[in-house]
């Protein structure tokens, strides 16, 4: 009898020590199911997502006219002084191309960030549909490659991403027509100023700063293009590193995880 009573009290505490395991086990799953989760006020985070949006084209435009007031008044200004040497005058217009180059640099940032601002922004729409709790840093990672995915589609072309293809459907938009109305004035600003500084007969530096313009205006342009396909290239050669490189850029969708 001693015996069984013991044996049956070594089966309860062994039962209990596996219950207890359990409920240590089943605690400590829902400690890191509660560390993953993110609590987020999405209509905030849109709101603030659509805002920076709207924000991105305004700098753009406020770049561009300020350039553009700039052309204006300084080409007439260099070109009618009397007094200045014709060198001096096409130094000057050289500096204001490599102002219009440097411009066009930040308008490029504001064109990727604003790709980049939109996908956040169906990214978000997307996940007013899902239930909060499962809305980890990793799953917010995946809704927005799926956002990427389904945007790119666009410019698929026997179902890979077709670099031609983006080219061929964004020469024409607004956006890029903007820039390149940037470009073009800052090409023929530098060309013309290159004309002038350069110690050669006429027809030599015409010819040199059509050159000039032509190899100025291609450049931005396919800088432009190259930067905004960055965007997409998770798609043109799914490494994890192209697509940790573009989510970097959609810190609205960045979260810490304690």
């Amino acid at each position: 009898m001693c015996k069984r009573r013991k044996s049956v009290e070594e089966e309860n505490f062994v039962s209990e020590s596996i219950d207890e395991k359990k409920i240590k086990i089943q605690e400590m799953d829902l400690e890191k199911a509660m560390k993953d989760y993110i609590h987020i006020d999405l209509n905030e985070l849109y709101e603030k997502t659509v805002a920076e949006l709207g924000l991105q084209q305004t700098k753009r435009d406020q770049i561009i006219t300020v350039y553009i007031a700039l052309f204006a008044f300084l080409i007439p200004a260099v070109l009618e002084a009397e007094n200045m040497q014709i060198w001096m005058q096409g130094a000057l217009l050289v500096v204001a191309s490599i102002i219009g180059i440097l411009f066009a640099q930040v308008i490029i940032r504001y064109r990727v960030y604003k790709e980049i601002y939109w996908l956040c922004c169906q990214s978000i729409s997307f996940m007013f549909g899902i239930k909060e709790e499962y809305l980890t840093q990793q799953y917010i990672k995946d809704i927005f490659y799926k956002t990427l995915k389904k945007k790119g589609k666009d410019f698929y072309e026997d179902k890979q991403f077709s670099k031609k293809k983006y080219i061929k459907k964004s020469l024409f938009s607004s956006e890029t027509i903007y820039y390149m109305i940037h470009i073009l004035i800052t090409s023929l600003v530098g060309g013309l100023g290159l004309g002038l500084v350069l110690p050669f007969h006429d027809y030599i530096r015409i010819g040199i700063g059509i050159i000039c313009t032509v190899v100025v205006f291609l450049s931005l342009l396919r800088e432009y293009f190259v930067k905004c396909i960055e965007v997409y290239q998770p798609l043109i050669d799914n490494l994890k590193e192209s697509l940790k490189k573009t989510f970097s850029k959609a810190w609205f969708l960045h979260f810490d995880i304690d």
